[in-house]
């Protein structure tokens, strides 16, 4: 998880929601168990109306249906969602046994990639890494990741041990302007030893 935060992957806030799009139902078998753990982590569920079927088939509760992309003229319409901030994690794996499928989900990937980069939202293409990423919050949940100063006090407005809003932020300018005082003291140190040793022979 920490490796992610340090990409620039957002954390999914607290009651926020899931959207899940998993073509073919040997995939959909897989998600069940990460989908479980979603709703056990209070998060909310959206999915497309075949996966929001099977989730709810298997006893996943409280999941809304949101129309593809591809589906414009259906609503409530994922983009729709997507505008109105009601979306704050997505997982697209699609699945296409025909051409015409095939270009459509193109389409749907592309339109999904495109807004999840427009406003910050976390995209995964593959349910290991979206499990992956669910397990990482759990286990925030229990070991806060905090984004405390290495030098001095915590930033202004940042609390000690509380779990993050966004992004952690490291000092690393305050640890760069350290490591640049120090080599140019040693290098300071140098010349004046330097220049005693010069004196010294002359």
């Amino acid at each position: 998880m920490k490796a992610l935060v340090a990409t620039g992957v957002r954390l999914v806030p607290r009651r926020g929601t899931a959207f899940l799009s998993v073509g073919g139902p040997a995939l959909k078998v897989q998600l069940l168990p990460t989908a479980q753990r979603v709703r056990a982590l209070g998060l909310g569920i959206a999915a497309t109306e075949d996966t929001a079927a099977f989730l709810a088939a298997q006893g996943v509760r409280g999941v809304r249906v949101l129309h593809k992309v591809s589906e414009p003229d259906r609503h409530p319409n994922v983009v729709e969602a997507l505008d109105r901030g009601e979306v704050d994690l997505l997982l697209n794996v699609p699945l296409s046994l025909t051409q015409e499928k095939f270009e459509r989900m193109l389409e749907d990937e592309y339109v999904l990639r495109r807004k999840a980069v427009e406003l910050g939202i976390p995209l995964f293409t593959s349910l290991e890494s979206f499990a992956a990423y669910v397990e990482g919050v759990a286990w925030l949940e229990e070991h806060p990741l905090t984004g405390d100063a290495l030098y001095g006090s915590p930033e202004r407005g940042r609390e000690r041990g509380g779990r993050p809003e966004g992004i952690p932020i490291v000092p690393r300018r305050r640890r760069a302007r350290v490591r640049r005082s120090r080599r140019a003291r040693r290098a300071t140190t140098a010349a004046t030893a330097e220049t005693s040793s010069a004196s010294t022979q002359g």
